[in-house]
C-alpha cells in the first residue's frame, strides 16, 4: 500500500471490536492477556489498538476483561483523550475492581477536570471507593501521582509507570 509518496507503507491490521468481546469476555486472566498481547501485535502497538479496545469496554460482561483494559491503557492516560474519558466511565462500573484501576487510572492522570467524578465518587456506598477517590483527589491536587498509593504521605510509596506519553509536566491531550 502507498502512503502517497511513492514509499511503502505497512498499514496494521486492527481486531473488530466483536473479536476483542470474545477475547477478552473471559473468566479465567491468562487467555485474555495472552489475547491481549496478540492483538497488540497484530495492531503494532497498543496505540493503534486504544479506540477498538474502548469500544469494545463496555460490551465486555467479564470484569477481568474491563480491567485487563484498564491496566494496559494507564500510560496511554495522560496524552489520550479517549482513555482519560475510559476511566471516568468506568468510575461507575459494577465491578469493585474494575472502579478501584479507574481510580489508579485517574489519578495516574493529574487531569483536574476529573474532579467533579471523583468527588461525587467520594460519596460511594463502599468506603473503599470513597478512600481511594479521596486518594485521587490528593494525587490531583498535589500534581503527584505517587500520592495515590502513599495514603499516609510517608514518602515510602513510589508508583513506577512506563509513561507512553512521554515527559509531560502538565497533562494535554493530542490525538
Amino acid at each position: 500500500m502507498s502512503n502517497g509518496d511513492g514509499a511503502n507503507a505497512i498499514v496494521p491490521s486492527l481486531p473488530g471490536v466483536g473479536d476483542i468481546v470474545q477475547a477478552y469476555d473471559q473468566t479465567v486472566w491468562t487467555p485474555i492477556i495472552d489475547r491481549h498481547y496478540a492483538f497488540v501485535a497484530q495492531a503494532q502497538g497498543l496505540r493503534n489498538l486504544i479506540p477498538n479496545l474502548v469500544q469494545a469496554y463496555g460490551r465486555i460482561r467479564s470484569f477481568k476483561g474491563r480491567k485487563v483494559i484498564l491496566h494496559f491503557l494507564l500510560p496511554h492516560v495522560r496524552c489520550v483523550d479517549e482513555v482519560f474519558a475510559l476511566g471516568l466511565v468506568a468510575l461507575g462500573d459494577r465491578s469493585r475492581d474494575v472502579r478501584e484501576d479507574a481510580l489508579a487510572l485517574i489519578a495516574y492522570a493529574l487531569d483536574e477536570r476529573a474532579l467533579p467524578a471523583l468527588a461525587a465518587q467520594a460519596r460511594h456506598r463502599d468506603p473503599r471507593d470513597r478512600e481511594s477517590a479521596e486518594a485521587a483527589m490528593a494525587a490531583i491536587r498535589a500534581k503527584n501521582h505517587h500520592r495515590f498509593l502513599d495514603r499516609d504521605h510517608s514518602g515510602n510509596a513510589n508508583w513506577v509507570v512506563q509513561d507512553a506519553c512521554g515527559d509531560i509536566r502538565t497533562p494535554g491531550r493530542s490525538e
